[in-house]
């Protein structure tokens, strides 16, 4: 990224990183890994994030604000075709980091693979300046809505739940917890497995993106590996009840025979879903 604007010292610099290291925004991210990280001895009093606009606070007693342009109080400056991420410091905004926009690896593949199965739509809250490129990788027929707030995205998929549509949200941000939280399944897609993730159903590691129709596809296999098992258990279990019912079957045996059933379905299933997803290119069982 490059900054536009007044030059930030050094010691600017640093106070800033200390401010954008506590949010898990993909752009903070992108930008504490740029800036010199703050003194281990740094206060930061007064932290705020508001997802959709930025994150303020106040490093040593200087207060900072990094976000939106109206996060930090100005104006866009012009339609651009890249993300830009203001400053403020002590009220007064110095400029702005600007970031071209990048693609994961694999995405145009990714997309083509999940067009052709579902219906897709993108949220986004960045302006509509990537739209060309975005009709390029979703095609004309998927559904793109730029300057999203985290509201309109929960409200877009709570109108299509209730439509009866049954919904994965995937999402990479705070801006995103709501409708993670409401679909139908929320995944989260984070850089860091380690860090904090919004409340969702799954956390996605964002390197291993480009493998989610193969853990779709997975998931389906699991579903009815899971069926199979519990029809061969209730099978097992009706065959062991008439035997018992007659007589032919002494009650040690009965006994033994009993937790079998559930531990044979247990290594079932297990050893099934193992094939499949060494089948998919999924198991790894060294990692």
């Amino acid at each position: 990224s490059r900054f536009v604007g007044q030059p930030l010292t050094e010691q600017e610099r640093h106070l800033v990183g200390t401010l954008v290291r506590q949010s898990t925004h993909p752009l903070s991210v992108a930008l504490a890994e740029q800036l010199p990280s703050g003194s281990e001895s740094a206060r930061l009093t007064e932290l705020r994030e508001e997802p959709g606009f930025g994150v303020s606070g106040r490093v040593n007693g200087t207060a900072i604000r990094v976000g939106s342009a109206k996060w930090v109080g100005t104006d866009e400056l012009s339609e651009h075709g890249s993300s830009r991420v203001y400053v403020a410091i002590d009220d007064a905004v110095r400029g702005y980091f600007c970031f071209e926009n990048t693609y994961r690896r694999g995405i145009k593949e990714l997309l083509t693979q999940l067009c052709r199965r579902f219906t897709v739509a993108l949220l986004s809250g960045d302006n509509d300046s990537e739209r060309k490129n975005i009709t390029a990788l979703f095609g004309d027929n998927a559904e793109a809505r730029f300057e999203q707030s985290p509201r309109d995205k929960l409200r877009y998929v709570q109108g299509a739940l209730a439509s009866g549509r049954r919904v994965m949200m995937l999402g990479d941000g705070l801006n995103d917890a709501g409708a993670l939280k409401a679909a139908t399944v929320g995944v989260a897609v984070v850089e860091d497995t380690n860090a904090f993730a919004p409340a969702c159903d799954a956390i996605l590691s964002a390197t291993a993106l480009h493998r989610l129709p193969r853990l779709l596809s997975l998931s389906r296999a699991g579903i009815n590996i899971i069926k199979v098992s519990v029809g061969l258990s209730l099978l097992y279990n009706a065959v062991g009840l008439w035997y018992a019912a007659s007589g032919a079957l002494s009650p040690v045996v009965a006994a033994i025979l009993m937790p079998a059933s559930s531990v044979s379905v247990v290594l079932l299933t297990t050893a099934a879903v193992a094939v499949v997803a060494r089948r998919k290119g999924l198991w790894q069982p060294w990692k």
